[in-house]
């Protein structure tokens, strides 16, 4: 790919950082060079193809020795190089390459080591690598990105300008952003390629409404067969802010999920208080004769695995003893002489609520009809009325209510958020985002706290023609500077777009008159942390989870909008008078707080690097804290020292009388791989498994009054703090053989930890797959019991 040369640029093999052969280009020629003497050594590469990208990113790895080691004065020594980049519609001709480097390139960027290296003391080559403690090492790399664009021509050539530094480009990858061709809420949308102007700009692309799907109607008009549904790709390949989408047409319903509209593979011929009768359409393709067919259904109030199951020789069936007012699911499945076929799709009905009468629809067609077109009058007349109410509110309403409705995407079920810092004037964002309350429906109260804008006070709301609320109020600081009334500004206009049971609700704000005052429902028992400090050992597993539950429902709410909090923590969660945990705290800046550490993924310490998944993380410290009863995470130690022990991959020991479950959930949360770490809906997932059964919420940890203030080393991560082999069992998914173990006295971790391959079938284990798993948990706790499960700090 590297070819053409102007100056010193040599091809040489070098020791890489895993002592592996490999080719670079290097140019390092700074020895004896008189002062004032510059150089200017280039590399091109040939010509790429930019194949429909719009815009280039490259990332390079290479190696630059330090000036300081190679013994050159007078400032003729750089620690630097440059990149180019230049556009064509052909090749270079062969009488241009002479002069390739003369032509007009745009610069890129002036590219800098993150970490220079010493140079050997034998040489300022790679070739051989410099000399540590007797061993020779190989090749140390810096690794950086850019991106160049927006691309219009054929291709592009790329050049590296070295003007004195003593470095080694290793690897070189071009490569653009593509979002995937996609099919999501009824509409398929083609592979596009990302913006040529990088970062949040935005590529539409229309989508297509599968087979049996048409266009929704249009947001404003009404008017049937709306717009074609838009879609659009921002500068890193993820799709994003969805207009528009596609429905169903009538007499068909989705299939998979929201992927496909098919003709309903049931329907309901009658339903009465205790039964519904269905039928379905004959299969158009069968594997034999069909013998009969097998109907399953289940309550859709109870856990799925509760069905039943009854067989019909035809395609109706008439199901019976079942619940009034309750909605059941049914799927059916034909049986041939080679077995029973896959369940067709789910579909729901409900039966009548006691004490109505049975509706027959084709007996009673007629009288449907009668009652619907004597009820026709009755119906035009309040419509009028209701009509004409809704007419003189949206005249009262305020800009507030349509702003919103602008940024929600309710066919392709993608949303997302308005930064407030993208206005110029925050009280544009303010005004469009949030609801302005009038200052003579404010009764301000007595001090309850003092945040970094004002204090903070217990107050009343009460608008005009509503009951009164109470609110706690926040006044800006008198005489605060500009950035403290936009950052001020800025986080209420950002709570006032989220809407979820478990996040702080924005009741207004005030910035026509002084003070500008942010008004906030009122959460009477304050922080999580405190709150769970002063009630220590007040409440069960099983409240404790549910507190957690929420917080997980609220962030998986606002990760579905790609927000990320950055600060979450048991302090940026509020409690209310009902046990209510609400988020907090969004849109603060965690940059420059020391103290969020203890609560920051390791991405984020080393590289800044925040995402929902180091949310995850964070939301894993907070279950720590809330288990604990507000301990501090990694109680008295100093940050370098938590840091450190991230680093080396230590994680917190389960609280005192903590499930096991719950504290591997907790580990899960902090995997160092952040593709690793659970999503926000599988959290809520695992909660609401253990709300529904309370008895896997027995403590099986360590007891004692506080947390051990022993952090797990990297092997006990495996192994958590476990009491017998029942509970290693039940923590690894194999719950299912408790009995087994008893039968066959496996009661110490010892007899455990001496079964192999060939036990297994005498302990009626016969599933490959629970045998491979089992296996694998073995290894790990024979490595546990070998080493010591903690270590002191």
């Amino acid at each position: 790919m590297l070819r053409k040369r102007v100056g010193r640029w040599d091809e040489v093999s070098v020791l890489d950082d895993q002592r592996r052969l490999t080719r670079t280009f290097e140019a390092c020629h700074v020895a004896g060079v008189p002062p004032g003497a510059g150089q200017d050594n280039w590399l091109q590469t040939h010509f790429v193809e930019r194949r429909g990208a719009q815009r280039a990113h490259i990332r390079l790895h290479f190696s630059v020795r330090a000036c300081s080691s190679l013994g050159v004065s007078g400032g003729t020594c750089r620690e630097t190089f440059t990149l180019y980049y230049r556009q064509a519609d052909e090749p270079d001709s062969p009488g241009s390459i002479s002069a390739w480097h003369l032509k007009r390139w745009t610069k890129v960027d002036t590219i800098a080591a993150d970490e220079s290296f010493p140079a050997s003391s034998s040489s300022s080559s790679w070739a051989v690598g410099p000399h540590r403690t007797g061993q020779r090492v190989g090749l140390q790399l810096n690794v950086k990105e850019r991106s160049f664009g927006p691309l219009t021509q054929r291709g592009f050539y790329v050049a590296f300008q070295d003007t004195g530094a003593c470095l080694a480009l290793v690897a070189v990858k071009l490569f653009s952003y593509t979002c995937p061709s996609v099919l999501r809420a009824f509409a398929s949308f083609p592979e596009t390629q990302a913006s040529g102007a990088g970062g949040a700009s935005l590529v539409a692309a229309v989508g297509t409404c599968v087979a049996h799907a048409e266009p929704e109607e249009d947001g404003v008009g009404g008017q049937a067969g709306g717009s074609p549904p838009r879609l659009h790709c921002n500068g890193e390949g993820r799709w994003m802010v969805a207009v528009g989408g596609c429905r169903c047409q009538p007499g068909h319903q989705p299939a998979r999920g929201d992927k496909l509209c098919q003709v309903p593979v049931m329907h309901q011929v009658s339903r009465a208080a205790n039964s519904i009768t269905v039928s379905w359409p004959q299969p158009e393709q069968t594997n034999g004769n069909i013998l009969d067919y097998q109907l399953r259904y289940y309550d859709q109030a109870e856990d799925e695995s509760h069905s039943f199951t009854m067989t019909s020789e035809t395609n109706t069936a008439t199901v019976t003893r079942l619940s009034p007012g309750h909605i059941y699911g049914f799927q059916v499945r034909a049986r041939t002489a080679a077995g029973h076929g896959p369940y067709g799709g789910k579909v729901y009905f409900q039966t009548l609520p006691q004490g109505e009468p049975s509706s027959q629809l084709p007996e009673k067609l007629s009288l449907v009809i009668g009652s619907i077109l004597g009820a026709l009058a009755f119906l035009l007349l309040a419509a009028i009325t209701v009509l004409a109410v809704i007419f003189q509110r949206k005249r009262r309403g305020t800009g507030y209510t349509e702003q919103l409705q602008q940024y929600s995407s309710p066919g392709l079920g993608v949303k997302y958020y308005i930064d407030p810092s993208t206005y110029e004037d925050p009280c544009q964002a303010i005004r469009e985002l949030a609801r302005e309350v009038d200052p003579t429906y404010i009764k301000i109260e007595e001090v309850i706290g003092a945040g970094s804008f004002g204090e903070v006070r217990r107050g009343r709301l009460q608008p005009r023609g509503r009951r009164e609320q109470a609110v706690a109020i926040q006044a800006l600081w008198a005489g605060g500077a500009e950035s403290l009334k936009m950052t001020f500004l800025g986080r209420a206009a950002l709570l006032g777009q989220f809407q979820h049971p478990n996040i702080l609700r924005l009741e207004g704000v005030v910035t026509k008159s002084r003070p500008i005052m942010v008004l906030t429902e009122l959460m009477e028992l304050g922080p999580l942390d405190s709150f769970l400090r002063q009630r220590e050992g007040q409440f069960s597993s099983l409240q404790l989870v549910a507190m957690q539950r929420g917080v997980a429902a609220a962030m998986q709410y606002l990760s579905s909008f790609a927000f990320v909090h950055r600060a979450l923590s048991a302090r940026s969660v509020l409690v209310n008078s009902h046990l209510v945990c609400k988020v907090a705290r969004l849109g603060h800046s965690p940059q420059g707080s020391s103290s969020l550490l203890r609560w920051a993924a390791p991405e984020v310490i080393t590289h800044g690097k925040y995402t929902t998944s180091s949310d995850v993380w964070s939301f894993g410290i907070l279950m720590w804290e809330v288990m604990s009863y507000g301990e501090r995470p990694y109680w008295d130690m100093s940050e370098q020292e938590v840091l450190n022990a991230i680093e080396q991959e230590f994680r917190l020991p389960p609280p005192p009388g903590c499930p096991t479950g719950l504290h591997l959930l907790m580990l899960d949360t902090w995997q160092k791989d952040r593709a690793r770490r659970p999503h926000f809906d599988q959290l809520v997932a695992a909660f609401d498994k253990m709300i529904r059964k309370p008895d896997t919420l027995q403590a099986e940890g360590g007891s004692g009054d506080r947390p051990s203030q022993a952090l797990l080393n990297p092997v006990a991560l495996a192994f958590p703090c476990l009491d017998s082999p029942q509970a290693w069992l039940s923590a690894i998914g194999l719950e299912c053989y408790k009995d087994n173990f008893s039968k066959f006295g496996l009661s110490t971790f010892s007899d455990v930890a001496q079964l192999s391959l060939e036990d297994l079938p005498g302990l009626g284990i016969t599933l490959a797959g629970h045998q491979k798993k089992l296996l694998h948990n073995i290894q790990l706790l024979q490595q546990h019991l070998r080493q010591p499960g903690s270590v002191e700090v």
